[in-house]
């Protein structure tokens, strides 16, 4: 049968795209269309037509995630040579709020709210699964800070967040804000 895939990523990972290609754990590679995308969170949704059964993780709950609990990163650090690299970390907070001013006028017009690890994630493993030991998904690894006086610190934004966001996606294309001030 035909079946319509829906498929969870970063926005960033696809963003001046021209073609975007979804390859599968059976080695089959192909295209996507965009169903919808969001900057500010930096989630987009995409849609593959395959004809295949592909099987989606498990929806944990990231509202209990604790302080300490051993979470997996999976991602394709450095393309699909790669792919379904995992690094396992813990997790650091769950509800982290990182501000973010879009217009530049030292306000923040929006907050995220993220769960930081220190599960390695290196450009490649964004748009990849956060998991618990259990293999239900937490998040989508989204961001990694690595400076002069940080190692470690990655984001993830939670499948609690991450449901409304991919809800309001599939229905409008993109999610829509209100903005207070």
């Amino acid at each position: 049968g035909n079946n319509n895939v829906l498929i969870v990523t970063n926005e960033h990972v696809i963003a001046n795209s021209e073609v975007i290609k979804v390859c599968f754990d059976n080695g089959y590679e192909l295209e996507a269309n965009v169903v919808g995308s969001d900057h500010i969170s930096d989630v987009a949704l995409l849609s593959v037509q395959t004809d295949f059964s592909v099987t989606a993780f498990t929806k944990g709950d990231s509202s209990i995630l604790k302080k300490g609990e051993y979470v997996i990163a999976i991602g394709s650090p450095l393309g699909k040579d790669y792919a379904g690299s995992i690094s396992l970390g813990v997790v650091s907070a769950n509800n982290v709020v990182i501000g973010i001013d879009e217009n530049n006028d030292n306000m923040d017009d929006y907050e995220l709210v993220l769960i930081q690890t220190d599960a390695t994630m290196n450009a490649g493993n964004s748009g990849g699964a956060l998991i618990n030991i259990s293999g239900e998904l937490l998040g989508l690894n989204t961001l990694g800070l690595d400076g002069n006086n940080v190692k470690n610190m990655n984001f993830a934004i939670p499948i609690n967040e991450l449901n409304q966001i991919v809800s309001q996606l599939k229905e409008n294309g993109s999610v829509q804000r209100v903005y207070l001030g």
